[in-house]
């Protein structure tokens, strides 16, 4: 149940534009049980994505309090880009545990009962994606980051190659999404309501994504 509360409260929170009121360090609760996949006659195999959509809301809970929180702000720059790189690595670990037919970035051949549901966890992944890459003055950052390693003597770990294209990969984001939205728009008439409510959620991340 608390899980249910975690998911409603960081999803109302981040339409929002609101701090989250529950902090994930104060959180001692067992992360929720996967079920097995089940599979009926005739049907496409039926996944649990419960626990997936809560350990995805807690990379995007991160990403908000280590780079959008006030006390991010006092980091430097370079800081900030290795957390960056840290937390794509996180994002990216998850997609890669979805299994093929419900991963982000792939066409969805899930039951219909669990289209709407995998739909929108590939809008918060996405979202994610975005929210996480928009962070800016990384390039001109690495410039100067990497002209500094290269006259140092110390053996430092190496940034992320993937925040190197940031840019890159908030426009693929945004693409995908817009397609994402004609699949789901032309998959099934009784979903129709659900793509305005979409919408609006894409809409709040373009207007927090201007402040």
């Amino acid at each position: 149940m608390f899980w249910v509360f975690y998911l409603i409260e960081k999803t109302i929170s981040h339409n929002l534009g609101r701090p989250s009121v529950i902090n994930d360090d104060d959180i001692v609760v067992y992360l929720p049980r996967k079920k097995p996949v089940t599979q009926l006659p005739k049907r496409p195999e039926a996944y649990d994505i419960f626990r997936d959509q809560v350990m995805l809301a807690i990379i995007r809970s991160r990403i908000c309090s280590e780079l959008y929180s006030a006390s991010s702000q006092t980091k430097s720059e370079v800081d900030r880009m290795k957390v960056l790189g840290k937390l794509d690595n996180h994002l990216k670990r998850w997609r890669d545990g979805l299994p093929i037919e419900i991963r982000p970035e792939h066409p969805i051949t899930c039951s219909e009962e669990q289209y709407v549901s995998v739909v929108m966890m590939h809008f918060a992944y996405l979202d994610a994606v975005i929210l996480l890459h928009r962070v800016s003055s990384h390039e001109e950052v690495f410039k100067s980051s990497n002209a500094k390693q290269s006259t140092s003597h110390d053996q430092q770990a190496q940034p992320n190659p993937r925040v190197r294209a940031s840019r890159l990969l908030c426009l693929a984001a945004a693409r995908r999404s817009i397609q994402l939205l004609d699949t789901f728009s032309k998959n099934n008439l009784q979903n129709q309501h659900l793509m305005w409510f979409v919408m609006l959620q894409l809409f709040h991340s373009n207007i927090k994504s201007r402040f």
